[in-house]
């Protein structure tokens, strides 16, 4: 019944299949050739997504740290990371005291003896409290830097390790 509904359709099949018997030489190079051409195609695609993924994961591990300075009391640290939570370019701020930081730079280093038994040797904690932030988007470092900037935050921070990162960020965002 199908083949009476399609008359020139089962024609073109029949000599498809006629043709394909007779040039079969011509015919299996061209199925090589388009089968090759979708494989580069999909390679070609395959390629784009992974290099997509692969920035979006360097991207998810971006940060900038704030390392306040010493005399600086947890409170007012706080009071600074409350005033930053409201900034919309953010989109995680996690306070790291002295001592969770020596604690995860201990872990971090726990099979190099040398490190490990310098840093037992040290009357004092030798790392600062800091603010770990995590930015919305990858070109908005610059704002939340220049937010960093009054006179208020300025008095209080020793450094930012944005300015190491940027060059990184810039070819980022280059794309």
């Amino acid at each position: 019944m199908m083949f009476e509904l399609f008359p020139n359709l089962t024609r073109v099949i029949k000599s498809g299949f006629t043709s394909f018997t007779r040039d079969s030489l011509l015919s299996i190079t061209t199925i090589f050739i388009i089968s090759l051409n979708l494989v580069v195609i999909g390679g070609i695609l395959l390629f784009s997504v992974m290099t997509k993924e692969v920035l979006k994961g360097i991207e998810d591990k971006i940060n900038i740290s704030i390392y306040f300075k010493d005399g600086v009391q947890e409170g007012e640290i706080r009071a600074i990371q409350g005033s930053l939570s409201v900034v919309k370019e953010i989109k995680e701020i996690e306070y790291i005291s002295k001592n969770d930081a020596l604690e995860k730079f201990k872990d971090k280093r726990k099979d190099d003896v040398v490190i490990i038994e310098t840093i037992e040797e040290l009357e004092s904690n030798p790392l600062q409290n800091s603010l770990k932030i995590k930015a919305v988007n990858t070109n908005d470092y610059p704002k939340i830097i220049s937010y960093l900037e009054i006179p208020e935050f300025k008095t209080k921070i020793d450094t930012i390790n944005y300015y190491e990162n940027e060059k990184v960020l810039s070819r980022i965002n280059n794309k």
